[in-house]
């Protein structure tokens, strides 16, 4: 119902469809990819069990996901033995700040416009593969960072609603014009007024059903 009323599409049109130009995933594919986060940073603390039925057998064969990630349980520390700077640049010009024999720590330059810098191109894109490269059994000990298990996750969810909606059995004519989930298109969907897009998904949805009662 929700779909319908963001779209204007007809009360028939199937939810497959709006599912798909709306780019919602189904729920179970939602709540799938949130309870195995879940687990995994549950996991990590040490207080998983896995077991073969139910939900503690969700990790359970997923030779995709490392045996330890990044995730920590975070923990307050109230009086720090060290103080933080945070200098200016300006304040390096006379030698690093601080006290002698202090530790320093280097930004990678992110909060800066670097896309020119050919050097920290080529970094980007080295920590981007990194990020998405499964681990070889041999680097098994280093821990993946959370951020790239959810990557991992969020994509494989997206490939499982994209075969779903391929593999529907309706939406046919939907599926012709609209043949994967695109969140590109969605956007500029979502962007008309809504006499406009409810003539689109009218037009996308609809068009048989028209056509079987004109006829």
């Amino acid at each position: 119902m929700a779909e319908v009323c963001i779209t204007g599409a007809m009360n028939t049109t199937p939810s497959e469809a709006l599912d798909d130009i709306l780019n919602l995933p189904p729920i179970k594919l939602i709540s799938a990819e949130i309870s195995t986060l879940a687990a995994i940073r549950i996991r990590d603390i040490n207080l998983w069990n896995d077991h073969q039925i139910g939900h503690s057998s969700i990790l359970l064969n997923r030779v995709d996901i490392p045996r330890k990630t990044d995730s920590c349980m975070p923990i307050e520390h109230l009086n720090t033995p060290f103080h933080i700077l945070i200098p200016r640049r300006e304040k390096w010009v006379i030698g690093p700040p601080g006290e002698t024999g202090a530790l320093s720590f280097y930004t990678d330059g992110s909060k800066l416009n670097s896309q020119d810098i050919p050097g920290n191109c080529i970094a980007d894109e080295l920590a981007r593969r990194g990020t998405t490269n499964i681990l070889l059994p041999d680097k098994e000990d280093i821990s993946m960072p959370l951020a790239s298990c959810k990557l991992l996750l969020l994509n494989e969810s997206m490939t499982k609603d994209s075969i779903r909606w391929q593999n529907a059995s309706v939406g046919r004519i939907a599926r012709q014009a609209w043949p994967y989930i695109d969140k590109a298109r969605t956007t500029a969907l979502c962007r008309l007024s809504r006499n406009d897009c409810s003539m689109v998904v009218r037009s996308l949805t609809a068009i048989k059903r028209t056509l079987q009662r004109l006829l």
